[in-house]
């Protein structure tokens, strides 16, 4: 068990039975689904793929297609498209 600030969480990444959870200078994986994640997490985070849920405080850049955060480009499905860019435009 471990104790993560939720304002240093920079996105989830899916690994099938599997999440990758990013903060800025490390990452953690737990065996968990990302949609267990999705229920708990307040509304500044965003699922934008079935492999990924962003915090909305870390992204620098987006368009249709995709989000920036830090080094990374995380693609934007179209199934969570209209939500994602709804809530990432403000």
């Amino acid at each position: 068990m471990n104790q993560i600030k939720l304002s240093e969480l920079m996105y989830l990444e899916s690994l099938s039975d599997y999440v990758k959870i990013y903060f800025n200078d490390q990452s953690l994986t737990t065996r968990e689904t990302i949609s267990s994640f999705e229920q708990s997490l307040p509304e500044t985070f965003v699922r934008i793929h079935r492999s990924y849920i962003v915090n909305l405080d870390y992204i620098t850049e987006f368009s249709n297609k995709s989000v920036t955060i830090g080094d990374e480009e995380l693609p934007i499905s179209r199934t969570y498209k209209n939500t994602a860019l709804k809530f990432i435009s403000g």
